[in-house]
């Protein structure tokens, strides 16, 4: 699948589960998460491609859960089913968690719970669907250097345990024990050798393919920070104006062409970042199809907005369902049909 395509669909299930407290959507939200994660995983399998395994959606929903649903049902004492009362007499936690413990607040923070959990799943779609490359090649080119650097950055701590568990094991191969605080050293050493070989290796490939370049980029970036800082103070004039009862309509204004400078002053300085491309991303039908879906959804849940609320408090009741919506939700399984076609179907740029 087209990143894009994947871009529109995380956008589709954060876009709806923030909206929302529905059980019954939440659920549908988070299975169709899990189903498709499955499914991108198998083909991980199956193309040899390596992917993150090591994190268990289940697992994290059922913890993120129960800790959700119990900060906050002795946080928050609203709700008229009380299950126990905290007295407030307890030295420390009485006088900050004192009160009526409810079945309204422990619902409430399970179904935060929820959210949060479908969240970490769509997340961890997208990172298993898609390269790091994939990821950077679709920010704003005015961001592209810190995106590379923050990749980097971000798989260090990852390639470190990888090379210090191989070094373990060339060292207990040799023989060698960890006894005290001595035997560290024939770890540590090699580690940080390692280390800086590959600091020194990946200066050297960089340098070779130009990142460190800046023929005419300057100029642009020296323009767009005069636009941006424009932009930035035209929003602050547009807020405080949006503030006077007389001016509420030159704030708004003033606020729109705020964010339209910052806007041209990005892609302004991303003019002068040069990118480019290996490997040509192909646009295939399937991913319109996704598009589509996913579009569809967006509409569809702000039309039939009531379908998405509901409310434990003050008494818990039970959810409504909306089928249409529940339809919808379940139009977001056609990744799983894209990753079984295999990309075998003819594509256009």
């Amino acid at each position: 699948m087209h990143p894009l395509s994947w871009l529109f669909w995380l956008g589709t299930v954060v876009g709806i589960s923030v909206q929302t407290r529905n059980p019954l959507i939440l659920v549908l939200l988070f299975g169709v998460s899990w189903v498709v994660l499955q499914g991108v995983r198998a083909r991980e399998v199956r193309t040899a491609r390596p992917g993150g395994h090591d994190t268990a959606p289940l697992q994290f929903t059922v913890t993120v859960m129960l800790i959700g649903g119990i900060v906050n049902m002795l946080t928050s004492h609203v709700g008229q089913s009380v299950l126990f009362q905290i007295p407030s007499w307890i030295p420390v936690l009485g006088p900050l968690l004192g009160g009526p413990v409810t079945l309204e607040a422990l619902v409430f923070g399970l179904l935060n719970g929820l959210v949060l959990a479908t969240l970490f799943t769509a997340f961890l779609v997208l990172t298993s669907a898609l390269s790091t490359r994939d990821l950077i090649g679709y920010l704003p080119r005015a961001f592209y250097p810190l995106a590379v650097v923050s990749a980097i950055a971000v798989t260090f701590a990852p390639n470190v345990r990888r090379q210090f568990e191989q070094v373990r094991e060339a060292q207990a191969i040799r023989g060698h024990r960890m006894r005290g605080l001595k035997d560290w050293l024939p770890l540590m050493m090699p580690l940080l050798v390692g280390g800086l070989e590959r600091a020194l290796q990946l200066a050297e490939a960089m340098t070779a393919r130009g990142f460190v370049r800046d023929t005419n980029g300057s100029s642009y970036h020296a323009r767009a920070r005069v636009v941006l800082l424009v932009g930035l103070v035209l929003l602050l004039a547009g807020e405080v104006w949006a503030l006077l009862p007389a001016q509420p309509g030159i704030g708004r204004v003033t606020r729109w062409v705020a964010v339209g400078l910052i806007v041209a002053a990005i892609w302004y300085a991303g003019r002068g970042t040069q990118r480019t491309r290996y490997r040509k991303v192909v646009w295939r039908r399937c991913d319109t199809g996704v598009l589509m879906l996913s579009l569809g959804l967006l509409v569809l849940a702000q039309v039939r907005h009531a379908g998405l609320s509901y409310n434990p408090y003050p008494v818990l009741s039970a959810p409504s369902f909306d089928p249409l919506l529940g339809w919808g939700i379940l139009g977001l399984l056609a990744p799983l049909f894209c990753l079984s076609r295999g990309g075998t179907e003819e594509g256009v740029s």
